[in-house]
């Protein structure tokens, strides 16, 4: 009797590619139903399953297959609620059970995945297609595993357990990911005050809109990086100048003068902080010509003088610049400006 060479065992490559592009060419619903259960070549079985549209044999295969491929694949074709639900809770094998679940949307079959598997990987899957809030607050307030947690932080929006999240999770990258996912105040606020991880409190920062307690956190937390998200959170600019005038760390300072619009004090700060790197960004957002020209002119820094000089437009300005200032650097670029006048 005739034998099909994709029926056959121990093909080589060629025989195997053969018997791939048979397979392919293949739309009879019986032999193709036989290859993806009977070929002894698993290449074989995968492709005759990704032709298969019987949902009753694709889960008898998604069952029994020994290869994880051609189970994957039996799944993939799988619409059936029912089978696709057995699958994910009763096959002896993880991947087999996770592919199911990522098929599912039966929101009670998938709080019993979450609730009841072994397996974290397939819990994260099932914690991924979650949408009732209270299986998603459960599992992201319960779950032992992170990624887990994680995952149903991605779809929770219930303020309460997002800040009691925020407070409570043993990982600050969690704890963070809650953060950055609430609007309620005073959690946000608990949050930028006392947790012990600087990147929650900068977040927990950054999400404040009361411009009094943002500017309460970036004068009173410990920690740079805190301080900085804080101060970049600031519109306020009586905080900022403060902040840019009289913070003792240059970093805070620095920060502050990314937003300062006054020109009056960022003259000020150019010309008299005694850090470059606040000088540098005070004396970048000056417009302002009356100010570039007093910051040319009286600024000790050559850079920044220099700087200032480059923005400058009057004419009779760059004049005295040119003529007047004691650096030569400073005075090529006064003379530079005034050449494309």
């Amino acid at each position: 009797m005739f034998e099909p060479i994709y029926m056959k065992d121990g093909l080589d490559w060629k025989k195997e590619f053969s018997a791939l592009q048979k397979i392919k060419a293949l739309d009879d619903p019986k032999k193709l139903t036989l290859a993806a259960q009977k070929a002894p070549n698993k290449a074989v079985r995968e492709a005759a399953v990704r032709k298969l549209t019987d949902q009753t044999v694709l889960a008898q295969i998604a069952k029994r297959d020994a290869e994880p491929s051609v189970r994957a694949a039996a799944v993939e074709r799988l619409t059936d609620p029912a089978a696709l639900a057995e699958l994910a809770r009763t096959h002896p094998e993880w991947e087999t059970r996770q592919a199911a679940v990522k098929k599912l949307t039966d929101q009670t079959v998938l709080a019993c995945v979450v609730r009841n598997e072994t397996e974290w990987r397939v819990r994260c899957a099932a914690a991924e297609r979650l949408t009732d809030q209270g299986l998603l607050a459960e599992t992201a307030l319960r779950d032992p595993w992170s990624p887990v947690r994680q995952a149903a932080l991605a779809n929770l929006t219930d303020q309460a357990a997002l800040a009691k999240t925020a407070r409570k999770d043993k990982e600050w990258s969690i704890r963070k990911l809650a953060v950055e996912k609430l609007t309620d105040q005073a959690a946000l606020l608990e949050a930028a005050r006392k947790d012990p991880y600087p990147d929650v409190r900068a977040a927990a920062a950054m999400r404040l809109t009361d411009q009094r307690l943002i500017a309460e956190v970036a004068a009173a937390d410990t920690h740079v990086t805190v301080r900085r998200a804080a101060i970049k959170s600031l519109t306020d600019q009586a905080a900022l100048e403060r902040f840019a005038k009289s913070s003792a760390s240059q970093y805070d300072r620095s920060a502050a003068v990314e937003k300062l619009t006054s020109q009056a004090v960022l003259a000020e700060v150019a010309v008299n902080d005694p850090e470059f790197y606040v000088r540098k960004p005070a004396v970048q957002r000056l417009t302002d010509q009356a100010m570039l020209f007093e910051t040319a002119k009286n600024c000790p820094d050559g850079v920044i003088r220099r700087m200032a000089a480059e923005k400058l437009t009057g004419v009779a300005e760059l004049r005295e610049i040119w003529n007047t200032d004691p650096d030569e650097e400073v005075r090529s670029a006064a003379f530079q400006r005034l050449m494309k006048r």
